[in-house]
């Protein structure tokens, strides 16, 4: 088991690796993904396919007002403390 926790955290790489941090933002719009597909059966089941539109559309609205009431941070870049770090 070490041997295969070892194997991982290699190819991971170190604490402040660009594949680390990539896989780390990666994993949660992967994990949105999978729960979005896995709760679209239960969804369809409670929804009309008219209300099931309806929530789509009220849902890409709040979105979109969401980023702009955040000045889109969440979609922008970091920049480092350092010009070298960047």
């Amino acid at each position: 088991m070490k041997k295969i926790s070892k194997l991982i955290a290699q190819s991971i790489g170190g604490q402040n690796s660009f594949r680390r941090n990539t896989l780390i933002m990666s994993s949660g719009a992967f994990l949105n993904v999978l729960i979005s597909l896995g709760l679209y059966p239960i969804v369809t089941r409670l929804f009309a396919k008219e209300h099931f539109g309806g929530v789509g559309l009220f849902m890409a609205v709040v979105g979109v007002i969401s980023l702009l009431g955040t000045s889109l941070y969440p979609s922008g870049l970091v920049i480092p403390k350092y010009r070298r770090d960047f």
